[in-house]
């Protein structure tokens, strides 16, 4: 699509940010673990911690579950693409600027790419997080900005349309992965399978650079978007309002906005304009104030801003809380006007405008006077106001945070109260510093007991000298220490008595019973938990008696022409009783029946035994997996009858007469 006029130089359009710190000079070591999306914790010492809170996520987990800073510089990646250092939410650009997936936006593994249609294959010039493909269409530039929960897209026209027509065409061809796009009212959402919003192209506007001579700029959102199949994929058609292009007032470079917003991860700031009624103001990069009447118009501002309050406890006593905001426009630096900190009563959102803004408290909770500006002698300065009664009133009562309001003390004193500020999607993000002490009335829960040598209460076990662990309550002071008694009475409930700091016990050696190791849990405010928790461990370090072996059948080491044995045994054992027992019986003496596996039969009969010395063998195991020596019993059978004997004569033949008067006969 070439339709703008001849090209010219690269415009400078201010690159070089840089990243500004999230904690001041010289703050106490970070409570790494207390860090969250919009927010890092730091300890003060004496139970006193300071949340810094961001209207813009600052942190985000990596694939292990680690907090990390949130880095946008865009880096080379193998393949040529650019790709934003380190956040969960991954842009990545072409080297190419003719490329049909030019951009890239993705977010738990969606994705949405697009490109320019008719785009010259210019080389980017990449800058911290900011990529800018110069002359990409004759007379314009394409410069992308990524922020930690949007891509900014700005189309730089340097010059105006030669074309005639009450429109100018673009065309961005359209790829997706994992989202289904639905087109509303010049705007288009990106929703994943469960029909959750994951990225949205809000309403487009566009602006001029009148205000560079300390005006404001010039603005329209007469922009129409729409969806357009192209062949098997789509492309997001947009229509600029070209007459308002050619109006021989516009002040040129004009910058069409069109953002990619990640909507799992919402803006916490926009502005409200009287003259701005349709289009939201949150991807601006800009906050306003006061009352403005120039050529461009007569209008009212005022600033919303939200931030996420979940590390301050609820109850804690709030020892201050301060908003800053970078102001980095006044229209006159010489008149310094008061400006105003409201608390904001009911609710708005990213989409709220000028007609729709939320109910104000009906006083100020401070009130400041200043003039700051890029253009002023002492530059763009943060300005701080106390905001403790507000974050107070949100953290000691049921009330909702709706956030903040900024607006002109006096919204009557024409231009003289005009204020500009960095909102969210510039360098200088908007934060909250609250310092508080947490008041923690609540007690704590009882820890959870446990022991890797008696894991089970219903088991015994041949150890005596137990050790016990607990967990360690949740609590919002945290947990100071814990009092315990190891004794042989269940429900015990230990003394107020600090024993202990960590989280460990070891009785040493005990007498075989049954004891209980009871814990209690007392917290860094001094409250005490009201119930113990408890674990019974069973200990049998004892071995069974031997097993005692009879039999109903044969007298021990007494011969009998039974061959069929039968034998009982008996064992007695305390405190755990005998589980069972290990039996063998065999010609060995000496035998040891094996106890892998034992059973609880006390009687066994042996048939068709043959003849000569046996002996029954019996070994007793307790609960705990103590075993008892073994006892023997023996038992001799003979029950086979002798062979007749064998008889012989010297003197005489068998069956033969002989004359031999003497008889001499053997066997």
């Amino acid at each position: 699509v070439a339709v703008l006029l001849t090209q010219f130089g690269v415009v400078d359009y201010g690159f070089g940010r840089a990243s500004e710190a999230r904690a001041a000079e010289g703050d106490p070591i970070e409570e790494l673990i207390s860090r969250s999306t919009y927010a890092n914790v730091f300890s003060l010492g004496d139970g006193e911690k300071r949340v810094r809170i961001s209207t813009d996520p600052i942190n985000f987990r990596d694939e292990s579950g680690v907090w990390r800073d949130i880095d946008n510089t865009l880096v080379p990646e193998p393949g040529g693409r650019y790709a934003n250092l380190a956040n969960e939410f991954r842009v990545s650009f072409a080297p190419d600027g003719a490329a049909p997936n030019l951009a890239e936006v993705e977010f738990e593994g969606k994705k949405v790419s697009f490109g320019l249609e008719g785009a010259a294959p210019v080389s980017p010039i990449v800058s911290g997080p900011d990529i800018l493909y110069p002359d990409i269409l004759p007379g314009a530039d394409l410069k992308f900005e990524v922020r930690a929960e949007m891509l900014k897209e700005l189309l730089i026209l340097k010059e105006r349309p030669a074309a005639e027509g009450q429109w100018l065409d673009l065309s961005f061809p359209l790829s997706t992965t994992g989202l289904s796009p639905e087109e509303l009212t010049d705007s288009l959402l990106f929703e994943n399978p469960l029909g959750q919003s994951v990225f949205s192209i809000p309403h487009m506007y566009m602006y001029d650079s009148s205000g560079l001579g300390g005006a404001e700029d010039a603005f329209s959102d007469n922009i129409q978007l729409a969806l357009a199949p192209s062949g098997s994929t789509q492309t997001i058609d947009v229509r600029v309002d070209a007459d308002w292009l050619r109006d021989p007032a516009r002040v040129y470079p004009v910058t069409i906005d069109p953002t990619t917003i990640n909507d799992r991860r919402p803006s916490l700031d926009t502005f409200v304009q009287s003259n701005i009624s349709n289009t939201a103001q949150n991807t601006s990069s800009e906050l306003k104030t006061g009352y403005y009447s120039g050529a461009d118009g007569t209008f009212r501002a005022q600033s919303l801003m939200k931030f996420d309050l979940a590390d301050v406890p609820q109850g804690a006593t709030i020892n201050s809380a301060t908003l800053q905001v970078f102001n980095n426009h006044s229209y006159n630096c010489s008149a310094p006007r008061q400006t105003e900190v409201r608390r904001v009563d009911t609710s708005w959102s990213s989409s709220t405008t000028w007609p729709n803004k939320p109910t104000l408290a009906g006083s100020a909770a401070s009130s400041v006077s200043f003039a700051h500006g890029s253009t002023c002698p002492n530059g763009g300065q943060r300005v701080d106001w106390d905001v403790q009664s507000i974050v107070n009133y949100w953290k000691s009562t049921t009330a909702f945070n709706h956030g903040f309001a900024l607006k002109a003390a006096n919204e009557d004193d024409v231009n003289n109260t005009w204020r500009k500020y960095a909102s969210d999607e510039a360098t200088h993000t908007p934060w909250l510093d609250v310092t508080f002490t947490e008041v923690d009335n609540t007690k704590p829960g009882a820890p959870s007991v446990s022991s890797s040598t008696h894991p089970n209460e219903t088991s015994w076990y041949a150890n005596c000298s137990p050790t016990f662990s607990w967990s360690t309550p949740s609590d919002a002071s945290g947990i100071q220490g814990y009092s315990y008694e190891f004794n042989q009475t269940s429900g015990t409930m230990p003394d107020n008595t600090l024993d202990t700091t960590t989280n460990s016990y070891s009785a040493g050696a005990w007498p075989s019973g049954n004891y209980w190791m009871h814990v209690r849990a007392k917290d860094n405010a001094g409250n005490w938990s009201d119930t113990a928790g408890h674990l019974k461990v069973n200990a049998d370090c004892s071995l069974p008696a031997s097993t005692s072996i009879s039999s109903s059948s044969h007298s021990a080491d007494v011969c009998s022409t039974s061959n069929s044995p039968s034998f009982n045994w008996s064992a007695s054992d305390s405190p755990s009783g005998v589980e069972g027992y290990g039996y063998a019986f065999d010609q060995a003496s000496g035998t040891v029946p094996g106890t892998s596996s034992v059973s609880t039969t006390t009687a066994q009969t042996y048939s068709n035994t043959a003849d000569g010395d046996w002996w029954m063998h019996v070994r007793a195991k307790d609960r705990a997996g103590n075993l008892s020596g073994t006892s023997h019993f023996r038992v001799r059978i003979d029950a086979v009858p002798p062979a007749a004997p064998a008889i012989t004569s010297s003197s005489h033949s068998d069956g033969m007469w002989s004359t031999q008067p003497n008889l001499s006969i053997g066997w």
